[in-house]
């Protein structure tokens, strides 16, 4: 069946017909660096919502493990949250009509939501901002812990500001360039 796949929308596969696939989560990867850099706080809301670590790391995987942790974190929450949500579906996610398009929902006299009745079922996580989020670790560990242009305070401080009175840093001129967009002439 694994040979025998196809794509269902834009992320998601499903093996000959027989894997029913929702998207019940989405884990936005970016968020994990945004708490790990602001012990925990989103900086929309200004909620408590990931990992309390102190923004305290003398080595870049001191600051990786803390997004690592908030990683997890998100990931062990959506799974909660799926869980709760899919348990729900006897009552509210019925599926007649494409259960009996599914040959192993009809042998079993299942829906393929309800009763879980296809041969494999795909409750899927969208995992989103992957290259954001690997552009800003790389950028962070060239300017802050290999060249050690700034520190991580003041990379902090002028992402939480954004860039004000910091419009033409000297870190615009790395090798980095094509990744922090500097919108004026170098000098």
């Amino acid at each position: 069946d694994a040979t025998g796949y196809s794509i269902v929308g834009c992320y998601e596969s499903s093996g000959r017909e027989e894997v029913p696939c929702s998207c019940n989560g989405i884990i936005n990867i970016p968020k994990a660096l945004e708490y790990a850099l602001h012990r925990g706080v989103d900086m929309l809301s200004g909620a408590k919502v990931g990992l309390d670590i102190p923004v305290e790391f003398d080595t870049f995987e001191e600051l990786l493990d803390a997004f690592y942790a908030n990683l997890k974190l998100f990931a062990d929450k959506t799974i909660e949250i799926i869980n709760r949500f899919e348990s729900y579906y006897p009552i509210v996610h019925s599926s007649p009509f494409f259960s009996a398009g599914l040959s192993t929902c009809v042998e079993r006299g299942a829906d393929a939501y309800c009763d879980f009745g296809a041969r494999y079922n795909n409750s899927s996580i969208n995992v989103i901002g992957t290259g954001t989020a690997t552009d800003s670790l790389y950028a962070i560990r060239q300017l802050v812990y290999e060249e050690k242009r700034l520190s991580l305070a003041e990379l902090i401080h002028i992402l939480d500001t954004n860039w004000e009175n910091n419009e033409v840093l000297p870190l615009c001129r790395s090798r980095i360039n094509s990744m922090i967009r500097c919108n004026f002439a170098p000098a």
